[in-house]
């Protein structure tokens, strides 16, 4: 370099990040929720929630926009540690800066009043702050047979969007009018998953999702429509984005069942493709104090 020259920027090179190690990490996490809920420790349970996480449950009464509101409403049930919980499927993705990620599974609950297992499906977002990870938003549900969905009635949302998700919220939008816009929105990510209304509608892989969701929206006459309010919002880095609301969905037999939606959303290159979806029905008095 000649006397007296500038120097040159070199750009910054940021390490790789290594999926599989946050993978583990989050794993652990999510083994760690599971046997606090196990021993009734709703305090260890919080402990890696944010304070402003947003739940869905498995009963009616189970809408959290807090932590501390998800606590209490999991209280009645899980205080007294009388259940066993085991992770059966779970998958986990992860966006390519390490700092945001989600979680979809099927955990069998066993124990209390009930005969048998029960299969919860589990989907949650994690975000990344000051080197901890965190639960932003979560859903857990029980499927519902296809012969119980017609006595749900409405029961809207009340809530609101951050400004942060308003591109994310758009996405969602125009895909509960446009089975096109729908489609287009979802992710082929292998680590995608969508949870129907079903016991056994579970889908994973964007490609299979793309599939039998296209067959449904285009063939069999299953429809979207939105109910009420919503709640949003994007992780700090900007990568993932989750929507919670109350859908009509119009099944194929014209039955329409007012279900509850988290949807949630990766940013591709600047697109908001769906990596997770969740469709449920609240059922109340299956899990017993």
């Amino acid at each position: 370099m000649a006397c007296g020259s500038a120097p040159v920027a070199r750009p910054t090179v940021r390490p790789a990040v290594d999926a599989a190690a946050v993978k583990s990490t989050l794993q652990r996490l999510w083994t760690d929720e599971l046997s606090a809920l196990e021993r009734g420790d709703l305090e260890a349970f919080g402990a890696r929630v944010l304070p402003g996480a947003f739940a869905v449950g498995v009963e009616n009464k189970d809408l959290a926009s807090s932590r501390a509101e998800w606590l209490h409403q999991l209280a009645p049930i899980w205080k007294k540690g009388r259940y066993a919980l085991r992770s059966t499927s779970p998958v986990i993705g992860v966006t390519s800066d390490g700092r945001a990620a989600w979680l979809s599974d099927l955990v069998d609950v066993t124990g209390g009043p009930q005969k048998g297992a029960l299969g919860i499906r589990v989907t949650q977002v994690f975000a990344e702050a000051d080197g901890q990870w965190w639960v932003a938003a979560s859903c857990w549900s029980l499927g519902v047979a296809q012969a119980e969905r017609s006595r749900y009635k409405e029961r809207p949302l009340v809530g609101a969007s951050a400004s942060g998700a308003t591109a994310v919220v758009a996405v969602y939008e125009r895909g509960l009018v446009s089975a096109d816009e729908f489609l287009g929105s979802l992710s082929a990510r292998p680590d995608a998953v969508f949870f129907g209304l079903g016991p056994d509608e579970r889908i994973d892989g964007g490609p299979s999702i793309k599939d039998v969701l296209g067959e449904q929206l285009k063939t069999l006459g299953v429809h979207y429509r939105r109910l009420g309010e919503l709640h949003a919002d994007v992780t700090p880095n900007g990568r993932v984005g989750w929507v919670a609301g109350q859908v009509e969905v119009t099944l194929p037999s014209k039955i329409r069942v007012p279900a509850r939606a988290l949807f949630a959303y990766e940013n591709e290159g600047g697109l908001w493709r769906q990596v997770e979806g969740h469709l449920s029905l609240p059922v109340d008095g299956v899990l017993r104090p």
